[in-house]
């Protein structure tokens, strides 16, 4: 993986080295709705481009596993803006993955609320 792929704006490394993309499980934010899980500790994120733009995409494990979760893009602004104790913080897994809940939008879309704390 490049390093552009592991960084994003100012060089910043949002992911540990050792994580291959490639070989990560990926998932849909709106595929965990209802899920009963113990919080997921948050091991990075990375931006990508899909197939609407721009995508957010969290690395989480679950249960001993990495997971990629594909999140809403109104989240990418939200990651953008971290701080670099922010970053670190999630880099340190000081926070988790909580749930994840639908809900509807006022123009009757439905859209995925990913909820995260501090562990």
């Amino acid at each position: 993986m490049s390093l552009a792929a592991r960084t994003r704006g100012g060089g910043r490394v949002t992911l540990p080295n050792d994580i291959k993309l490639e070989d990560l499980t990926y998932t849909k934010a709106r595929d965990l709705v209802g899920d009963k899980f113990d919080p997921m500790p948050l091991v990075g994120f990375f931006f990508k481009n899909g197939k609407y733009g721009k995508e957010v995409t969290l690395v989480v494990n679950r249960d001993g596993e990495l997971l990629g979760v594909n999140i809403p893009n109104w989240y990418i602004k939200t990651f953008e803006e971290l701080t670099d104790e922010e970053v670190k913080e999630i880099l340190d897994g000081k926070q988790a993955l909580e749930s994840v809940e639908a809900f509807e939008t006022q123009g009757g879309n439905t859209s995925y609320r990913v909820n995260f704390i501090d562990v």
